[in-house]
């Protein structure tokens, strides 16, 4: 014999299938202004607006970097961005005096690693490699030299 569910549990379901679909809806439509606004500047995105952190979170912090590297010496500030997680470079900072006086790298560690926007920051991938390179060698106990751009 079929089981017969309650009406109450029905309309929850269908409730939460709307509202993830909504959800997923104004994700693409954030993911596709991203992209849209990335060309308007005449940026290029590693990948495509659709990354790991939520669209909208990326759009605030892209939008608040100008759609720009953080590296002011980068030689390619507008190809292929991506956004990096501050507080994963904390070793780094922590030795670099110049890093500690950036309030934006400070509100990072303090934030951890999460996806907000003050923990976040627009790097292109060439910076973002070097960044991740050089936080290695930190680690490591080696002195790297300052990131430049090259």
């Amino acid at each position: 014999m079929p089981r017969k569910f309650s009406s109450d549990w029905a309309s929850r379901a269908v409730n939460d299938a709307f509202i993830k679909c909504a959800r997923a809806s104004r994700k693409s439509a954030t993911a596709q202004m991203i992209q849209d606004e990335a060309k308007n500047y005449g940026a290029t995105l590693q990948s495509g607006g659709h990354g790991g952190v939520d669209p909208e979170i990326a759009l605030k912090v892209f939008q608040r970097d100008n759609w720009r590297c953080a590296n002011e010496n980068c030689p390619t500030p507008r190809k292929d961005l991506t956004l990096d997680h501050i507080a994963g470079h904390a070793h780094e900072i922590e030795k670099d005096p110049i890093a500690r006086k950036q309030s934006d790298l400070r509100m990072g560690i303090e934030e951890g690693h999460v996806d907000k926007v003050d923990a976040l920051h627009v790097l292109c991938a060439a910076c973002h490699d070097r960044v991740h390179l050089r936080e290695r060698e930190v680690v490591q106990g080696k002195k790297p030299e300052p990131m430049r751009g090259e």
